[in-house]
């Protein structure tokens, strides 16, 4: 009886337009959902009243909004699908330096994986991995001694 009314509850949120399953045209991602017209509203209203309560009322803590774009210095080069061999060569070649000391002293380029892996449940098992977008995080990364100076 309980599934049977968790899925009537379910399908008035998305019919009145309050939430949607994550993914759903994906075959769905269990436990995750977007928020309709309705639902952003009062997702907006919640967080407008936590953001005056917990930043604006409080004397230990500051907002901050980032932009997701990040300014690149490097030269434009695509090189999407090169090989380690290859993007090292072009840092040779091209004598790209560090923009800080100059130096020319790299580690070895290596594979980085750009999106933060979490969990998603209580577990953490392989088969709960989930991955948040890669830009969720950097601003508060990239803003951090802007934040502190002020």
């Amino acid at each position: 009886m309980a599934v049977e009314s968790m899925e009537k509850i379910v399908a008035l949120a998305k019919n009145r337009g309050f939430v949607y399953p994550g993914s759903e045209i994906y075959g769905g991602l269990a436990n995750t959902w977007d928020y309709g017209p309705i639902g952003v509203e009062l997702k907006n209203n919640v967080k407008k009243a936590w953001w005056q309560k917990f930043i604006q009322e409080s004397p230990y803590n500051v907002g901050v909004d980032c932009a997701i774009l990040m300014e690149n210095n490097m030269p434009e080069v695509t090189v999407d699908g090169w090989s380690n061999e290859q993007m090292k060569k072009f840092v040779d070649d091209n004598q790209v330096a560090c923009p800080s000391c100059g130096a020319h002293n790299f580690t070895d380029i290596r594979q980085f994986n750009l999106m933060f892996k979490t969990f998603q449940g209580v577990t953490e098992d392989a088969k709960n991995v989930v991955y948040l977008r890669p830009e969720t995080a950097q601003g508060i990364f990239v803003n951090f001694k802007n934040v502190q100076r002020t």
